[in-house]
């Protein structure tokens, strides 16, 4: 059984090296002090099951619920009004409405290729939505939609049944029961790269957040696609035509135009052509990948978070005319040797074969010096980073005390690798994180040992249990919302004196067997290189038997191993290679029950339950 689950992150995953998804066995550690301060043609996927044991505040002054489940890979959220949303789904292609906790039917279904990274990936409402009922998405189409000029009808997996131009931001318009197409903003790249450097089809850095300025321009964001093109700071590659107009932030008026004041305006009109008028919607270039955009509500800035490859991820604030430095940097300049040593170290280079490591630059001069250059952009260096990755996903921020004192001028990130919501407080003028009294973090790096490690950033996990998370609201009611992929779940977070004690339950199942019950030693491994398998892949039990699967990874890379339906248990976030994790769970009906890893697709295996 191909897995379709945990497709929107598997960018994020497969780009660091390691899976994630809940962690039922091995919980992030508890910070020190919770205190803040020091479809059709492709088969319908099933819904998502929630973990077996819910999210955990670990700042008791919070408590968190449910506000909608059943959902198949939540991606994104938008809100209406007070416990009123939209909410995206990955491979599906479908968007829920969502009103006091009650999930729509869709109100649209797309035909979506969902193949690693791409699918439904990111909604904006318009700033006057209550007036004009305006909805963006940016989503991969499938090329098998039947109607709407392919744009309704089957989903796909296939990793080369797509446009070339398959990334796309449309608008819609509510009507108070769907959302109907009004018209196409951008068309992007959606690339499939054959082999990576791991010898891996790959359609991933699709990015997909979308949000809205200050002065209601759209900020929409693609990754790299895997290019290495003069916008990933190679000046003698391709120019940015439409193939090459990745690794970027854009900012269009809302009816898709080009706005005069962005800051490769006059640039672009002097290149001319399609890479001219490619360059004049603009606003940021040589980024990576990223999960996490979001406007500062009182500054007005434009945060983004940038997924490193082996080394660095990023919090980065982009003015006009920025330049985050990949391929040629990523992290703090000062670090700029740990970069290039760990992307050496690494087997798998830097993702394309067409630009590997040795090819850095000698330090971090050269490589600025290196760069390519439109006129009036800005190298800007990132204002936090982990030197291992935490795969960083979305970020929001609580700039009141709707939450609480120690919720009050915080930002909120999810990741994919720790199973956690990190919590940091933010400078008082806008510029950063305030990490005074912190020596840790003072110099505003996490030195983390290894990818998924919480590092110094521990005392700053606010919450554990939360899984792959893929947005983060602070809504209209002024309470925090938080979408988990693995969870298929949306979850409200507030003060604990109002929000708690809804903790999600596994999704139900046939009522327990009554067969005599009988202990269970199973193994499970991994092939022993990199073929991304199971061994075995298909193992058996007795239904209502006590069951201890030790998972074994063999492998030379990260794996867990995750049963996303009952028995509803998981290996920790990230199995490192030569390592074991034993779970412990009692064995369901009759039936079978499938596994995989969520790093991987397709690597998957089957539990069969024989009697009851």
């Amino acid at each position: 059984m191909r897995s379709k689950y945990l497709g929107a992150l598997v960018a994020v995953m497969l780009v660091v090296g390691a899976c994630g998804a809940p962690s039922q066995s091995t919980p992030t550690p508890a910070p020190a002090s919770p205190d803040v301060s020091p479809s059709a043609g492709a088969s319908q996927p099933p819904a998502s099951t929630e973990p077996a044991a819910g999210p955990v505040m670990t700042d008791t002054s919070l408590g968190v619920e449910v506000a909608a489940s059943g959902l198949t890979e939540p991606t994104a959220l938008a809100f209406l009004g007070a416990s009123e949303f939209f909410v995206t789904e990955k491979s599906t292609g479908q968007v829920h409405h969502v009103v006091d906790g009650q999930v729509s039917e869709p109100v649209l279904d797309l035909a979506v290729n969902f193949f690693d990274e791409r699918g439904l990936l990111g909604i904006a409402l318009h700033p006057d939505f209550a007036t004009n009922g305006f909805v963006y998405l940016y989503w991969t189409e499938s090329a098998k939609g039947e109607s709407g000029d392919g744009m309704f009808g089957a989903d796909t997996d296939d990793a080369k049944t797509l446009p070339d131009l398959g990334n796309r931001v449309d608008r819609f318009i509510w009507d108070g029961t769907k959302l109907a197409w009004d018209r196409n903003l951008v068309k992007l790249r959606s690339n499939t790269l054959d082999t990576d450097t791991s010898g891996r089809i790959r359609g991933n850095h699709d990015a997909g957040p979308l949000a809205f300025g200050q002065d209601g321009k759209l900020f929409i964001i693609i990754g790299d696609q895997n290019q290495r093109s003069q916008l990933q700071n190679l000046p003698d590659q391709a120019a940015p035509d439409d193939t090459n107009l990745t690794g970027v932030v854009l900012r269009l008026n809302d009816d898709g135009s080009t706005p005069e004041d962005n800051p490769f305006f006059a640039a672009g009109a002097a290149l001319g052509g399609e890479a001219g008028e490619n360059v004049q919607m603009i606003w940021t270039y040589g980024v990576r990948n990223s999960f996490g955009l979001a406007i500062h509500p009182v500054t007005g800035d434009l945060w983004e978070t940038e997924n490193g490859d082996d080394s660095w991820d990023e919090v980065n604030i982009f003015p006009a005319g920025s330049n985050s430095g990949w391929i040629q940097l990523i992290g703090p300049p000062e670090r700029f040797a740990e970069f290039k040593q760990i992307e050496m170290d690494s087997e798998d280079g830097l993702d394309n074969k067409d630009f590997p490591p040795d090819q850095l630059a000698a330090d971090a001069d050269e490589a600025q010096r290196r760069m390519f250059v439109l006129e009036g952009s800005t190298y800007v260096p990132p204002v936090f980073a982990w030197k291992h990755p935490v795969a960083v996903t979305s970020i929001a921020f609580v700039t009141d005390d709707s939450l609480g004192a120690s919720s009050a001028d915080t930002a909120w990130l999810g990741t994919v690798l720790t199973d956690s919501l990190l919590r940091y407080p933010l400078a008082a003028d806008g510029s950063g994180f305030d990490f005074a009294g912190d020596t840790g973090l003072s110099d505003r790096v996490d030195d983390n040992t290894e990818k998924g490690d919480v590092g110094e950033s521990a005392k700053y996990v606010v919450g554990t249990g939360f899984g792959v998370v893929t947005g983060i609201v602070h809504a209209p009611d002024r309470m925090l919302y938080v979408s988990s992929i693995t969870a298929g779940a949306v979850y409200r977070i507030g003060p604990a004196d109002t929000v708690g004690g809804a903790s999600p339950a596994p999704t139900a199942s046939a009522e327990p067997s009554t067969a005599p019950s009988s202990a269970a030693e199973v193994t499970v491994g991994t092939d022993t290189g990199a073929e991304l398998k199971f061994d075995p892949a298909e193992v058996t039990v007795q239904a209502g038997a006590d069951v201890r699967l030790t998972f074994e990874n063999r492998s030379t890379v990260p794996h867990n191993l995750t049963f996303q339906g009952p028995p509803s248990v998981a290996t920790a976030t990230v199995v490192a290679a030569g390592a074991s994790e034993t779970l412990e769970f009692t064995a369901p009906d009759a039936g079978e029950y499938p596994f995989v890893c969520t790093l991987h697709p397709g690597m998957g295996g089957t539990m069969l339950v024989e009697g009851g």
